[in-house]
């Protein structure tokens, strides 16, 4: 395991400590599970970033939605 992963790790660890401990004492049991899916995300994503490994860009995934219809609409309105 790199150090950046071990940072971010125990990064996250902290504030989920911090938080979670909290939000289960309030009874928001579905906060606490939405912070938990999102610390697990932003995390993941984290790690993945700081192991510099290049993150794709969600333009890319829009990119290939949106290409086809444009390129229908070209073809449809071009004289």
């Amino acid at each position: 395991m790199s150090l950046p992963t071990l940072v971010v790790l125990c990064v996250a660890f902290s504030f989920g400590m911090i938080q979670m401990p909290a939000l289960f004492k309030k009874k928001l049991k579905r906060e606490a599970w939405a912070y938990f899916a999102l610390l697990s995300a932003g995390t993941a994503f984290s790690i993945y970033a700081a192991n510099v490994q290049p993150v794709p860009s969600p333009l890319n995934a829009l990119i290939t939605i949106y290409e086809p219809i444009n390129q229908f609409f070209d073809r449809l309105l071009s004289p």
